[in-house]
């Protein structure tokens, strides 16, 4: 099915926009309905204007290979399900095929949290529960970036370190075949990752909640939701004035992002034309 939805807020259609399609993974009493808006808040902080695309996938909507030429990329957002639950998940099943697709065109994606999982596992790497439980509020992610690919996503010089919010209990713990690491943590080995076509890039961090008080507020609602499962109250009420108030690169993120959608075209026309 496609979807129609312009995000509210978004700058109207012209030229020099970037298009982009948010494949929404979130339930509404989660945190699906203000996404859209948390993801152009954080869009907004990168130079030049993005009109986003929403697609709620639980719905049963999807882009088709007939549209994805009219996008300049996709984001893939976060979920409270988990990627493994695939084989007993039609939606995700049906997500997880469109990416393999999507990827097998070098349609350019980028994964946000349960994004960065599904592509990963989409691709061939796997995908568990954290042994060291739920990752909140802020981390610093060390980057990676030594390697040509690496600074063709990042930039030739980007910072050594840069603090994203997350809010996960899944990790990637095996990369796609053709995958490079290029973020890291104490708490979690693959931050980042993007593949060698340049074609994919993703973070485990939720960038959108930290690049606004709107989305700051949207984050202390779904820690709050973990409350009685995953996280005592303790660790809930400790972690609010962080959330409130801490530094995070999010216009860094947003940065990449935007430069990752925009340079796409180029890079992947370079890689294939050096694999002829």
């Amino acid at each position: 099915m496609l979807g129609r939805r312009t995000v509210p807020g978004a700058a109207p259609p012209r030229a020099s926009l970037l298009r982009v399609g948010l494949l929404n993974c979130e339930d509404d009493c989660v945190y699906g309905k203000p996404l859209p808006a948390m993801m152009n808040k954080w869009l907004e902080l990168s130079t030049g204007g993005v009109e986003l695309v929403a697609f709620d996938v639980k719905a049963g909507e999807l882009p088709t290979p007939r549209v994805w030429p009219r996008y300049d990329g996709f984001i893939v957002g976060g979920s409270y399900s988990g990627a493994y639950e695939e084989p007993d998940t039609p939606w995700i099943q049906r997500l997880a095929a469109t990416l393999r697709g999507m990827h097998a065109q070098r349609v350019p994606l980028l994964g946000i949290c349960f994004g960065h999982q599904i592509l990963a596992q989409s691709l061939g790497g796997t995908v568990a529960k954290s042994s060291k439980g739920i990752t909140v509020p802020r981390r610093e992610v060390t980057l990676v970036a030594t390697s040509d690919l690496a600074k063709d996503l990042l930039g030739q010089s980007p910072p050594a370190r840069v603090n994203l919010m997350q809010a996960h209990g899944d990790v990637v713990t095996k990369l796609p075949p053709d995958a490079v690491k290029i973020g890291t943590s104490e708490h979690n080995e693959y931050e980042m990752f993007a593949t060698k076509d340049r074609s994919v890039l993703t973070f485990q961090a939720h960038p959108e909640f930290g690049a606004s008080e709107y989305g700051r507020a949207q984050l202390l609602k779904t820690i709050g939701l973990l409350a009685d499962k995953k996280l005592s109250k303790h660790t809930v009420a400790s972690v609010g004035s962080m959330v409130r108030d801490a530094h995070t690169d999010d216009a860094w993120a947003a940065g990449v992002t935007r430069r990752f959608f925009a340079q796409a075209p180029a890079r992947v026309a370079a890689v294939e034309t050096a694999a002829t």
